[in-house]
């Protein structure tokens, strides 16, 4: 500190900036070790560094630096419960007694809603059943309840899209849009990706046959189909949709059928 002026050698300005600019980052490990021991998780170390926290990780597990299992997991169920509270909605963590023997992240009573936070590292197969995630799935549609999972990445890195599906599972978007005032188009595979690169989860894809849905001029809508992408079904005459979704934050009735017809 008597030095620098700051605790850690990286958060001098000059290192920040050679950070920054830096094609190859050559992470400081030293100082991430020093501030994961001292309790920062690996998310806020990501952000820190401008890196993803799965590249923390690597650097600390490298370093025979023991990974905590329930930080970033807990960093995200306080995410999502400040958003949710927002809302006044009821909320129940971690229990037990709706699939028991497995747990539910959070809970949802009044919409018979669930979200499931899938840790990338903690949910692999080193660490799971592979059947895991469809058991509680299973169960869950047993009891009527709609299961949502989300990886803990997806919720580091798109959490405005995150949030946009949990509002409409709820019932909660305030964008409403008919289907029957849109118009249909045929689009080209990259202004789809585009799209999709903002409003979808999982990100842009190019497909051959594309189509939308305008309002005053504005996509809202869009869906992408290719042939059967599994083997077994190549010989088959039908198209499979591969990806669809609306304007962030928009709940356009009806879009779907409009879009398939």
């Amino acid at each position: 500190v008597q030095k620098y002026g700051v605790e850690y050698n990286s958060q001098r300005n000059s290192v920040k900036e050679k950070l920054k600019n830096n094609k190859f980052i050559i992470l400081p490990e030293d100082d991430i070790i020093n501030q994961y021991n001292e309790g920062k998780t690996l998310v806020e170390l990501g952000k820190i560094y401008s890196v993803d926290y799965d590249t923390i990780r690597t650097r600390l597990v490298s370093n025979n630096i023991q990974i905590r299992q329930k930080t970033n997991h807990s960093f995200n169920e306080l995410q999502l419960k400040e958003f949710l509270l927002k809302y006044n909605i009821r909320i129940e963590y971690n229990i037990k007694h709706v699939i028991s023997p497995y747990e539910l992240d959070i809970y949802l009573p009044d919409y018979n809603l669930a979200i499931e936070i899938n840790g990338l590292y903690w949910h692999s197969d080193k660490y799971k059943d592979k059947y895991h995630l469809l058991n509680k799935t299973k169960l869950c549609k047993e009891k009527g309840i709609e299961l949502l999972h989300f990886y803990d990445i997806e919720i580091n890195n798109k959490f405005d899209i995150v949030k946009s599906i949990i509002l409409n599972k709820l019932g909660k978007i305030e964008n409403k849009i008919y289907g029957r005032k849109t118009e249909l188009k045929e689009i080209s595979p990259k202004e789809a990706y585009d799209f999709y690169d903002i409003n979808h989860i999982q990100g842009g894809i190019y497909s051959k046959y594309n189509y939308g849905l305008f309002y005053n001029d504005e996509l809202v809508s869009c869906l992408s189909l290719s042939k059967p992408r599994n083997k077994n079904w190549k010989e088959l005459d039908y198209l499979e949709v591969i990806r669809f979704c609306s304007l962030l934050n928009y709940n356009v009735i009806g879009g779907f059928s409009k879009l398939i017809q």
